[in-house]
């Protein structure tokens, strides 16, 4: 059962960085203050799902029933807190592509942070940490 959940997690990770790869190498001559969006309020809330923290490759959190909240913290910015003590992740900004807002990689990150109605998936690495979420 952990494994088809693991294999259904590391699918949509994968889909959201293609996606976040895809979006983020077109129009690239539209300044880049134009590009990022403010989230939906609606959207803006907890989600229920399955997390993943690692450190060099070792599972740190593996948990079927974590949360994770999508925060506001300044003008188009935003953060992702996670339950099990795994830390935040911040300085989100996100682009808007037919209804789907999905994070744009800065500070030396790989970021695959997508949302839409219901739904939040998280594939992020940074130096030798990798946090997974996807919601249910």
């Amino acid at each position: 059962m952990k494994s088809v959940k693991s294999m259904k997690l590391i699918s949509k990770v994968v889909f959201f960085l293609t996606l976040v790869i895809l979006v983020s190498c077109s129009d690239d001559n539209v300044p880049e203050g134009a590009r990022f969006v403010n989230v939906p309020d609606n959207l803006i809330t907890s989600y229920d799902g399955v997390l993943q923290y690692t450190i060099n490759s070792v599972p740190q959190v593996t948990e079927s029933n974590a949360t994770a909240t999508l925060s506001k913290t300044g003008d188009k910015t935003y953060k992702v807190t996670f339950s099990d003590g795994v830390p935040e992740i911040k300085g989100l900004q996100f682009i808007e592509n037919n209804g789907t807002f999905a994070s744009a990689a800065g500070n030396g990150s790989t970021e695959g942070v997508s949302l839409r109605t219901n739904n939040l998936s998280v594939g992020v690495t940074n130096n030798d940490k990798q946090w997974q979420f996807s919601s249910n």
